[in-house]
């Protein structure tokens, strides 16, 4: 399947939507242009789980002139290229607590698979395609953003939606890794069937749904954990001691 095209069919015309309304605004700066999920290059072959990771946000993705400035497709292709087989790798990213998690998580799931395959096959989503107000504030040109931000934050809005990643990618199973009532209500589709649902401790909550075809385990933002005394390896044993509860109870 080309998964590419399926992206490009489903989110060239939201992005159309959205940049008819932003190209119209004026003002003295921007926030970072909208991220949108993508997959790595193998995601889908055979004998590889298709996984998706979404966290809450991406600071400083795409430059604003990149999604103005040139067509639909090139944006997508910009906004693509950071997933790889060698994203777990990265040097800017082993201390991320989401990435550390994430490659916990996609290492469990294939642990019978050869290891030069155990870290691909994965795609990359988040609950906010343009940076919520709570990190934008914090940067020295915020007074510069904030004249346009809500316009800009609600014409967003079409790319936060879970029905487009199920459609785009058909997932056999995703990890939401932030803990958000209000982003959960927003986020998940009608035909969601709640299988398990679990409250460790303070900050750590599990919820598995399948919807479809597809799980979707909902779980704690895993820099959230450490004051709760989980470790990444004992959330991580914790969530598939879930997975494994919900889905026996499922096929009962």
């Amino acid at each position: 399947m080309d998964y590419f095209q399926n992206q490009q069919t489903i989110f060239t015309p939201l992005l159309q939507g959205f940049c008819d309304t932003v190209g119209k605004l004026e003002g003295e700066a921007f926030p970072p242009a909208p991220f949108l999920p993508h997959v790595c290059a193998d995601y889908g072959q055979e004998g590889l789980k298709k996984v998706f990771y979404i966290g809450q946000e991406v600071a400083n993705w795409l430059k604003w002139d990149s999604l103005l400035e040139g067509s639909r497709q090139d944006y997508l292709t910009l906004n693509n290229a950071f997933l790889d087989n060698r994203t777990f790798e990265r040097k800017e990213y082993p201390k991320a607590p989401f990435w550390r998690m994430c490659k916990k998580i996609h290492k469990h799931l294939h642990k019978n698979t050869p290891f030069e395959k155990t870290f691909t096959g994965f795609g990359w989503g988040n609950l906010n395609a343009i940076e919520p107000k709570t990190s934008l504030e914090k940067r020295k040109n915020w007074q510069q953003i904030a004249p346009n931000y809500s316009t800009i934050k609600k014409a967003s809005y079409p790319f936060d939606k879970l029905p487009y990643i199920l459609e785009a990618y058909q997932p056999d199973i995703i990890f939401v890794l932030h803990w958000s009532e209000d982003d959960k209500k927003r986020y998940l589709t009608e035909g969601s069937t709640l299988l398990h649902h679990e409250d460790i401790s303070t900050h750590f909550k599990i919820r598995i749904y399948k919807i479809a075809d597809t799980l979707l385990i909902w779980t704690s933002n895993p820099s959230k954990l450490m004051p709760d005394g989980f470790s990444l390896d004992k959330a991580v044993a914790k969530i598939f001691d879930a997975l494994a509860l919900a889905t026996h109870t499922e096929t009962r």
